[in-house]
C-alpha cells in the first residue's frame, strides 16, 4: 500500500471512512525559540510521508482552572491555538483541538469558540471531567455539543470514549445524537473492551437508537519501564500479561510495544469484519512523552500500513456498490 499525503480535509476523511490522526504533546512555554522551532520542524518532517488528516492538540488544564482540590504540579504548556498557528508555517495537517469543556462556564467557552472560529479552527474534541461524581461549572459534553451544533455549526465536533467504562455504548450513542461526529478512544493496550464497545454500539445503531459515528482507535508506544506506570496513571488499561511481557526484556520494550499495538489493531479490524460490525474506524498515534517521538513515528508507519490495507478495500467496495460490513456511510 503506497502512502501519501491526503488532500482530504479531516471532516471529509472521517465522513469518507478513512482518517489518520497524530496526537502531539504541547511543548513547554519555557522552551527557547530555537528549541520550539526544532520541535515543530521534527513534527512536520516526521509526519510528511504519511496521510495524516489532523494533528490532535490536547489542551492542558492549569491547576486554577480545575474543578477539584487535587494539588498537581503542572508545567505551563503552549496552548493548542498557539501551536496551530505556529504549525501553519510548516504546511502540516489540520489542527484538531481537544478542549476540556466542563471546567469553565458556558459564556467563557462561547468566547473561546468565537475566537477559535475567527482563527479558522474547524475541528474540536469536547473533553469531559475527570469524574462523573464531581460537579463542574461548565456544560456536560452532551449539552455543549447541542449548543455548539446550534450556535456554531461550522465546527466539526468529536468526543472521547473510554471503552472500559460501564454503559459506554449508551454514552457514545447519546453524544452522537447530540451532534458529536466522531470519537477518539483512550490509548489502547488491550482489545477486549473496545471490541465489546463496538458490538454494543453497533447493536444500538441497528435498532435505530444511535447514529454510526467513526471511532478513532488510539495507540502510543512505550520505550521505558516508567512509561508503563505513566500510562497507567493516565487511566490506560494494561493487562497484567502485557505488563509482564514488556518487563521481560528491558532492552526491547520499544519493539515489544510496537508489536503489541499492531496485534491489537489487527485483532480489532478482524473482529469488526467477521462480526459484520459496520462502525467506521479511524487511527490515531501519539507519543505521550517527548522522548517517545521517534518510536511514535515507527508506530505510525507500521499501523498506518495495516489500517490502510484494511480500510481501503472497504471504501473501494462501497464506491463500486458492493455490500460491505466494516464501515458505513
Amino acid at each position: 500500500m503506497t502512502k501519501q499525503r491526503t488532500n482530504h480535509s479531516f471532516a471529509e476523511a472521517v465522513k469518507r471512512g478513512q482518517a489518520i490522526c497524530y496526537e502531539f504533546v504541547p511543548p513547554s512555554q519555557s522552551l527557547s525559540e530555537e528549541k520550539l522551532r526544532g520541535y515543530f520542524s521534527d513534527l512536520a518532517t516526521g509526519l510528511a510521508p504519511y496521510p495524516v488528516s489532523a494533528i490532535m492538540l490536547p489542551e492542558v488544564i492549569e491547576e486554577e482552572n480545575r474543578a477539584d482540590n487535587e494539588k498537581r504540579s503542572v508545567t505551563a504548556k503552549l496552548t493548542p491555538r498557539v501551536i496551530a498557528s505556529r504549525l501553519q508555517a510548516y504546511n502540516t495537517s489540520e489542527p484538531l483541538i481537544a478542549r476540556p469543556i466542563v471546567y469553565l462556564p458556558w459564556e467563557e467557552q462561547k468566547k473561546w469558540l468565537e475566537e477559535s472560529s475567527s482563527e479558522d479552527i474547524k475541528n474540536v474534541i469536547l473533553v469531559g471531567g475527570d469524574s462523573s461524581a464531581k460537579k463542574y461549572p461548565g456544560l456536560s459534553v452532551t449539552a455543549a455539543a447541542r449548543e455548539i451544533t446550534h450556535n456554531f455549526p461550522s465546527f466539526f465536533l468529536g468526543g472521547i470514549t473510554i471503552p472500559t467504562r460501564k454503559h459506554e455504548a449508551v454514552r457514545v450513542a447519546k453524544k452522537s445524537l447530540a451532534g458529536i461526529q466522531f470519537f477518539t478512544t483512550q490509548i489502547l493496550y488491550e482489545s477486549d473492551a473496545i471490541k465489546q464497545l463496538l458490538k454494543d454500539y453497533w447493536d444500538l445503531c441497528q435498532r435505530g437508537e444511535a447514529e454510526a459515528r467513526m471511532i478513532i482507535l488510539s495507540f502510543a508506544p512505550m520505550t521505558t519501564l516508567s512509561n508503563i506506570q505513566f500510562m497507567q496513571s493516565l487511566g490506560v488499561a494494561i493487562p497484567e500479561e502485557t505488563v509482564y511481557k514488556l518487563n521481560e526484556d528491558t532492552e526491547s520494550i520499544e519493539d515489544t510495544s510496537l508489536q503489541i499495538c499492531e496485534n491489537i489493531l489487527k485483532d480489532i479490524l478482524h473482529y469488526t469484519k467477521t462480526e459484520h460490525i459496520a462502525i467506521p474506524l479511524g487511527l490515531s498515534i501519539g507519543h505521550v512523552t517527548r522522548a517517545n517521538f521517534g518510536a511514535s513515528i515507527k508506530l505510525l508507519d507500521r499501523l498506518s500500513t495495516v489500517y490502510l490495507e484494511n480500510t481501503s478495500s472497504v471504501i473501494e467496495g462501497r464506491q463500486q456498490g458492493y455490500p460491505t460490513f466494516t464501515h458505513i456511510s
